[in-house]
């Protein structure tokens, strides 16, 4: 009898194991948050609904940096499932984009064209016709009726870039690229280009700086364009402003770790 009871008790403690461990995996079709390789939210089609935007896939480049196969189109709300559930609901995709040929690393929203809309702007890496080598590279799209029309395909910028960020650095309503760009020296400078009609073209650079440089998203929106400056063991966060047709940063040094 107590080897029954014993028996009885181990298959209950199972299933119950069973049922919390099938309730806390992701349902069929979702996507988990170790698949997003990076999102943003906001109007994608000038209707005054925001979206979510997301690369997703588990691809790597031989740096180790990560890309993705895949933009999904989903509800704005599935930024609270990301961060409370850990993955986007199936109910939430509306539509995903096979972008594997291009190896998407990077979706970002912003006017650049001053049409009002904002264009969907995706870092890719690959080749280009007239630049048969695998680089970095910034493509820009319209959303319309969830496919993708390209804008503006751009084989590359002035000078390779390690990353980009759209911000509206002369306050014209209009977003502009600001890279982060590699000299022949391996230095890296800022560069700010705008939109001119039929492609993008550089306003304004800063100096060059022997380190390196990342952006700090968390406070670019309210203080500038602020960076993360590392050189010779040393961390600096640096604020570029525009002023004229030059670029000024103020520097404050940090902590590292």
């Amino acid at each position: 009898m107590k080897v029954w009871r014993t028996r009885v008790i181990a298959l209950i403690i199972m299933l119950l194991v069973a049922y919390v461990f099938l309730q806390a995996l992701p349902p069929r079709g979702s996507v988990e948050r170790g698949q997003i390789v990076s999102y943003c939210t906001g109007d994608a089609t000038g209707d005054g609904t925001a979206e979510l935007l997301a690369i997703s896939g588990r691809g790597k480049l031989e740096s180790g940096e990560r890309h993705g196969q895949f933009l999904l189109i989903c509800d704005a709300s599935a930024e609270n499932d990301i961060a409370s559930l850990g993955y986007i609901p199936p109910e939430k995709i509306r539509s995903r984009i096979d972008l594997s040929s291009i190896m998407p690393l990077k979706v970002q929203l912003g006017d650049v064209n001053g049409d009002g809309v904002n264009e969907v702007a995706i870092c890719v890496y690959k080749t280009a016709e007239f630049h048969p080598v695998m680089a970095k590279r910034p493509f820009f799209f319209d959303l319309v009726e969830g496919n993708l029309i390209p804008v503006w395909l751009g084989s590359r910028l002035s000078r390779p870039f390690d990353d980009y960020i759209l911000y509206d650095i002369n306050a014209d309503s209009v977003d502009e690229i600001v890279a982060i760009e590699r000299l022949e020296d391996d230095r890296r400078v800022i560069a700010v280009y705008n939109w001119r009609g039929f492609g993008f073209e550089m306003l304004t650079q800063s100096v060059a700086f022997d380190g390196d440089i990342v952006f700090d998203v968390q406070k670019t929106e309210v203080e500038g364009i602020n960076v993360f400056y590392s050189s010779n063991r040393e961390l600096s966060k640096l604020c570029f402003r525009l002023n004229g047709d030059n670029l000024f940063y103020s520097a404050i040094n940090i902590e590292e770790g």
